[in-house]
Formats: structure tokens, sequence, C-alpha cells
């Protein structure tokens, strides 16, 4: 099992929960590995094992009966289970995330209904994105209000653990909440993979073969309504804000799988003795430690409150790891020579699961586009200071805009989404702080102060007066697809 990077500030419980990881990873998971890999099929023994372990509930709140690991703690063990497998670490870690954004965003009543499930064993998915502008278009996904339920009908079609998944996190368009912000009219929502109407199917890839990547459908899928993700009245900008303030992304399995063969390599160096060898393996070592190291800093900004701090750094290790990893694999190979290449070697399985990580939730070309968008919008953020407090998510949502709109936003919208206009917004509600509640209703088309009062007059056709002009997203780029 590769080696880690050995962070310098690791508690006794973090340790424990790396060793644990480590343990299974090379006793449970290494040698099914191939195997899953081969015939392509689901790493459920895997899995199993990860929760027989309690390591599916490492990222359980101890109240809910999980091990109540911190983000760095979660983040070390699906690095180690990615080296054995990167399929099972793929399926891990986005259990980990719906976990992280349900803990982050609430409710209470939605942990207290599924974190003990998770802790116990059961696997959480992701089935967010579709063939649409993430935050920016609305989605054709729909779920329509029938009493105390609602009725869901669409497609998914990237989706990890499809049809094999508990419990997936699924992003729907809200049929009756009109917004000019797609995103303000959308909700999370927990959808049972047992519940009528959900089916699935699977593609045949070159990397992750195992770890069931495909889509989901959903037809007249009824779900209560109390699954919604968010705590209420802004149930979204809380689920927007949490989701991108995080370590879990795809790039955790490329580090993985680049360690992994890193070891195969400096093994068959140190038997060869060749000098190119040698200087060929510097290079890979420091820039794989220099990623774990972002990797595991931005772990730690996690215990903290949301910020755009975090996100950018959320984006940056994502695009990071992404190009790291492969090229890690691919020098490996090239180390290890012609027997890397073949099926006996398990080095070319490192490499196209650390090449297949480079497309899960965002791709390349989006990923270095986010990283620009938060350049270009610190700057502009820090051209509006403020004049009244600001909570955390309020603020942070903010910058979003501005990182996701300052070199997108006609004059007109910029001037409409200005600190200004936000602040003279809480002032016409009677507030002199902007908060989180004020920010949401802000960003819809509820959003209208008094008549003469608010932002800028004018304003697009079909916009809400002293509101956000149509179109306006709240954060994300485009995905995939």
């Amino acid at each position: 099992m590769h080696a880690q990077l050995d962070w310098y500030d690791l508690t006794d419980e973090e340790r424990k929960i790396r060793d644990l990881a480590i343990d299974v990873a090379r006793s449970e998971i290494a040698p099914r590995a191939d195997e899953h890999d081969r015939e392509g099929t689901f790493v459920r023994e895997s899995i199993d094992a990860l929760g027989k372990s309690g390591l599916l509930g490492v990222f359980v709140p101890k109240e809910y009966g999980g091990m109540g690991g911190s983000p760095l703690a979660a983040t070390l063990a699906i690095e180690a289970v990615s080296a054995a497998c990167g399929s099972t670490g793929m399926s891990f870690m986005f259990h980990c995330n719906l976990i992280h954004v349900v803990d982050g965003a609430g409710p209470d009543s939605l942990k207290e209904k599924y974190f003990p499930q998770f802790a116990a064993g059961k696997l959480g998915a992701f089935a967010i994105n579709e063939q649409r502008r993430l935050f920016r278009e609305r989605f054709d996904t729909v779920a329509e209000e029938d009493g105390d339920d609602y009725i869901i009908n669409g497609e998914k079609p990237f989706v990890t653990s499809a049809g094999e998944a508990d419990v997936y996190i699924v992003q729907v368009q809200l049929s009756d909440v009109p917004s000019p912000i797609p995103v303000m009219g959308q909700r999370y929502i927990l959808v049972e993979g047992a519940y009528p109407g959900v089916g699935a199917f699977v593609y045949d890839p070159m990397g992750l073969r195992g770890a069931s990547n495909g889509g989901i459908t959903l037809k007249d899928v009824r779900v209560p309504k109390e699954n919604a993700v968010g705590d209420e009245p802004d149930p979204m900008v809380r689920s927007v804000a949490t989701k991108g303030n995080s370590v879990f992304s795809p790039h955790l399995i490329a580090l993985g799988c680049a360690g992994a063969a890193l070891d195969e390599a400096i093994s068959h160096a140190r038997k060869s003795g060749s000098e190119w060898m040698s200087h060929t393996l510097a290079p890979l070592s420091d820039q794989l430690n220099a990623a774990r190291a972002y990797t595991y800093y931005v772990a730690r900004l996690m215990e903290g409150p949301v910020s755009q701090r975090l996100n950018h750094a959320h984006n940056e290790i994502q695009r990071l790891g992404g190009e790291v990893g492969p090229t890690v694999c691919d020098r490996a190979m090239e180390i290890v020579g012609g027997g890397s290449f073949m099926r006996t070697s398990p080095i070319q399985r490192y490499y196209r699961d650390a090449r297949g990580s480079c497309y899960p939730a965002f791709s390349m070309e989006h990923r270095r586009a986010n990283v620009a968008d938060g350049l270009y919008g610190r700057a502009a953020y820090d051209e509006q200071p403020p004049s009244m407090p600001w909570d955390p998510h309020a603020d942070y949502n903010f910058w979003l805009l501005w990182a996701r709109g300052s070199m997108h936003l006609p004059e007109e919208a910029k001037q409409r989404m200005s600190r200004e206009a936000f602040e003279d917004f809480a002032r016409s509600r009677g507030s002199e702080e902007m908060t989180v509640e004020l920010c949401a209703e802000y960003m819809t088309s509820a959003g209208r102060p008094p008549a003469g009062v608010g932002g800028p007059p004018g304003g697009p056709p079909g916009g809400p007066p002293g509101g956000p002009p149509a179109g306006v997203g709240s954060g994300g780029s485009p995905q995939p697809g």
C-alpha cells in the first residue's frame, strides 16, 4: 500500500481512521480490484467491507452512530481506498460528499432519518448533473407538489453508483417556483433507490469500471417533501454554499491512484538503477506531495465557516489533482516500461482510473474556468467593501455572483448585483445586517423592495423591481456534457 504524506498535525483519532482505512484497503479491497476492473462489475463487496468496518460512517457525526471523523480523516480514508481501487474510492467519495451537504445545509430531520443508515452501511450517491449549465439554467428533472409529496420526473445521465446506491441526492427544478435565477427555483432532494419509478443504466467506461458509472431515470417517483435538503427559508442557498466548500471531489481518487503508481515505479527503479529513472521520479514525488498538502490544507479549512477562500481552494485542488494524478501515473508507466501496459500490471488500472477522475463532477475545462472566475471575482469583490455586517453564507453567495459573473454579466446586471444594491435591499427590510435569509429573498422573484426603494431603477423585462436580472446564476459553471 502506498505511503501517504504524513500531515504534521494529525490527531490520534485521525491516525486511527487513516490506519483503519489502509488496513481495510489492503486486506479487503485491493484483492478484488482487478476482477471488478476486468469484468466491469460493481464493487459491492468492497463497499460492504467499508460498511462493516464503520468507514461508510467516517463523516457521520457520532451522535448519529458514525465515527465523527474530521474532513481530513475522511480525506485520508478516501485516498487510501482509492490507492487500492479507484472505483471503490469514487463511490466512497460521493457517499461522503452527500453526507457533507446534508450535514452542512440541514435540516436536522434528514440527519436523524438517514445518517444512522449511512453509519450502518447504506450507500449514498450524487445524481445532480444534466446536460445543462449547473445553477445557471433550468433543469429538465422536475418536481411537482402533490400534497405532502413531490412527484419527480426526469433523467440524470452522470451518476456514480448508478443503480447501486441506497440514497441519491437529486437536483430538481420545482415546477411551481418561478424565479429569474434558475437555482433559486431548484432543490436538492434525497431519493431512495428502492422508490417505485427509480431506474438506472450503466456505461462501459475505460476506467473506474467498477463504480457503476451511468445514470438514473425517475418516472413519477413519489418522494416526501421532508426529504428536501436545506433549512428554510433559504434551502438552496445553504445547499449550494455547503457543496462548494468541500475537500471531497474526484481529484482524491486521482491522488490515491498516483500514490500507488509511484510506489510501483519506485520499486522498479530501485532494481534497475538507471539514472534517468531517478531524475524522473523526483518531480513526480514532489508534485504529488504538493497536491496532497494543498488538499489536506483545504480539509482543515472545512473545519471553519463557508468562505470564498475555501471555495477557491476547492476549485484549485480539483484542477490540480486532475492534472497531477494522471501525469504521475503516465510517467510511472514510462519508468516501469512495456510491462506496465499489460493487464498483469496494476499501473495501467491506476492510470485509467486517475484519468477517469478528470470527468465526474466537472470536466477539466470547467475546473480551469472555475479557478479563473474565482481570480476575477476576487478582484471584483475587493472593489466593493461592505458598509454593514454580512453573515458568512450571505457574503459567500455574493462572492459567487462576482466570481462567476464579473467577467460575463452586462453592466446593468452588475449594478443590480452590486453589494450596494444588496445592502439597500436589506435596509428596505429594516435590517442593518445582510443575512442569508435576506440574500436569498433578494435573489428570488419575491425580493421586491417597496416602491421607490432598493437597487438601481429599471430592469429587464420580467425581472422584479430592485431584484436580480433575469438569467443571472448564483454560482457554479457549465458542467460536463
